[in-house]
């Protein structure tokens, strides 16, 4: 018997994330977040991305490791019917979406590399950007201006001697992971896993 994942929270976290990559202009505009912001406000940068990026980490980190675990023992459990096609529902599941983009590195890009990625990062940041002008830039000490998280998180690691660079877009991967385990859901009888070998 496999470790019991609750496909529930998983969603959770999903739904989370999207939100909280959706709402981030409109709290950034509202309490003009930025770093370069020397104007005291109880919601300033420090307290927006000093709750956001351990937040988006950990969710992320939270439904890559239980993903990954459903496909290794799924994958396992169907070697003899061969009933489920995973790299079929995986390129399914992503269909008219776009998980990412490699800036250095070049590894397939399915929702089992993007989980990857996220599980072996050894740096990781979000990506800013500009309200006013959309802009990803470089701002200087004397521009106050208000700035957002985009969707994106910028995941950076090695495999072997080989570097890479792998910027996520969460969005896209949250609905890609979601359509994943819907359809999964409809190929696996959980009872049976969990409750049949007790």
């Amino acid at each position: 018997m496999p470790h019991r994942i609750n496909i529930d929270d998983i969603s959770e976290n999903l739904f989370i994330l999207q939100n909280l990559s959706l709402a981030s202009r409109s709290f950034c505009e509202k309490y003009r977040i930025s770093y370069y912001s020397e104007e005291e406000s109880e919601f300033d940068w420090y307290y927006y991305t000093g709750w956001l990026k351990p937040i988006v980490s950990e969710k992320l980190i939270d439904c890559a490791i239980k993903v990954r675990i459903l496909q290794d023992f799924l994958r396992e459990e169907d070697e003899e019917d061969e009933e489920i096609d995973f790299a079929d529902l995986d390129q399914r599941a992503c269909s008219d979406l776009v998980l990412g983009q490699f800036h250095a590195g070049s590894d397939p890009l399915t929702l089992r590399e993007a989980c990857n990625k996220i599980i072996h990062a050894t740096k990781v940041n979000l990506v800013w950007k500009d309200v006013a002008s959309g802009a990803e830039e470089e701002r200087t000490a004397d521009e106050d201006r208000p700035e957002y998280w985009n969707d994106s998180v910028m995941l950076e690691g090695s495999k072997g001697n080989r570097e890479w660079k792998f910027e996520l877009y969460v969005v896209d991967f949250c609905i890609a992971l979601e359509r994943f385990l819907s359809e999964l859901g409809d190929s696996v009888d959980w009872d049976y896993i969990y409750k049949g070998d007790i």
